[in-house]
């Protein structure tokens, strides 16, 4: 596998295993080891897993843009590496999906002491599986689950997938800061899943977002506003 090369404003830390990013930098933002820019990262051959420390100078309540933001990256670099016939699309919060099933997800998490104050930093995680897992269920038991080799791309190059990652994720960052919240909505909205099932057991119509990313669900006759945003960690 080929190291990553990042762009000049990202500083990359390796993980030896995609299950130890997330933990690591949660772990190295709230000790303030970790800021701006640096990216933990890992990649083998059956899964590829980055995280991205930023320091908001927006409020908590427009955090969760990033969410979406880190979905339409993801979108981007991944129809740079897939067949085209492979559907990329999202569903809501964080799924990524190809062609209808999930193979990876997209998650922001922030201190728990946050409030409604802007906070110190946040962290946004993204995973994709490359390979199938060595103790796979057999075919037909997980039918909305598949990796980037059962979608036709079992020569990817794990560290190529990781590097065009982190430079999707800068260009976005950067026509986010330039043109808001927008464009990133309409990238994630216009590759909406509209099959996808929603996440945390609810049921419903995702009949849209506002201005800061949360769902408008429909369902029992009532239009209700959900919060995108997982629960928070400690600091």
């Amino acid at each position: 596998m080929t190291d990553p090369i990042f762009p000049p404003l990202l500083s990359g830390h390796r993980r030896d295993s995609a299950s130890e990013v997330p933990a690591a930098a949660l772990r190295g933002a709230a000790a303030h080891r970790y800021g701006a820019g640096d990216l933990i990262w890992a990649a083998d051959s059956e899964q590829a897993a980055l995280a991205l420390v930023l320091e908001p100078e927006v409020p908590r309540d427009r955090c969760g843009e990033m969410l979406y933001l880190g979905a339409v990256a993801f979108g981007d670099a991944a129809g740079a590496v897939i067949p085209p016939e492979v559907a990329i699309t999202y569903s809501w919060p964080g799924g990524l999906r190809l062609n209808g099933a999930l193979v990876g997800k997209a998650e922001l998490i922030l201190p728990d002491d946050a409030g409604a104050a802007t906070p110190d930093w946040m962290v946004l995680t993204l995973d994709a599986a490359l390979l199938p897992p060595r103790n796979r269920p057999e075919p037909g038991q997980e039918m909305d689950r598949t990796t980037f080799w059962d979608e036709g791309c079992g020569d990817m190059n794990p560290g190529a997938l990781v590097e065009s990652l982190s430079k999707h994720l800068v260009n976005w960052l950067h026509r986010w800061e330039d043109d808001g919240f927008r464009p990133v909505h309409e990238q994630w909205w216009g590759r909406r899943d509209t099959a996808a099932p929603l996440a945390r057991g609810l049921t419903g119509e995702l009949t849209g977002l506002d201005e800061h990313g949360n769902a408008l669900l429909k369902g029992g006759g009532m239009l209700k506003t959900l919060d995108q945003m997982p629960s928070a960690v400690p600091a």
